[in-house]
């Protein structure tokens, strides 16, 4: 599998980057980090970029790397979102019905995803 990484998909944004945008971002971090050869050819087909997201995927949201306050975790807990695997999936609106969770709560969830190269609404199916 080749990635053009000329072309963005439909509704690429910085805040929701399209998939090629999000694999050219790991393929400069790994060239940065003196990666080897064999290495970027899996990141470029992404193995690696799979690999790395099913690990960020299976971080629960008690997690101190992902470091959600107390509230916001009870609010999620109760709509069954323990992991980030149940978080990512979900549209702004969706987090947004949830009592108490204002746009406030909603800004840091997003800060503290994008924090962790994830978004909301992310489509997590390739990484099952």
């Amino acid at each position: 599998m080749t990635i053009p990484f000329d072309r963005h998909t439909p509704g690429c944004k910085p805040t929701s980057p399209c998939r090629n945008c999000e694999f050219w971002k790991l393929l400069k971090e790994a060239v940065k980090e003196n990666h080897d050869y064999d290495k970027l050819v899996a990141l470029a087909h992404g193995n690696e970029y799979d690999s790395q997201l099913r690990e960020k995927l299976e971080l629960s949201i008690h997690d101190s790397g992902f470091g959600l306050l107390g509230a916001t975790r009870k609010l999620l807990e109760g709509q069954g979102i323990s992991r980030l695997r149940d978080l990512v999936p979900k549209e702004e609106s969706e987090l947004l019905r949830i009592p108490n969770l204002g746009k406030k709560k909603l800004i840091d969830i997003k800060d503290r995803l994008m924090a962790q190269g994830l978004h909301l609404g992310m489509d997590i199916s390739r990484a099952a």
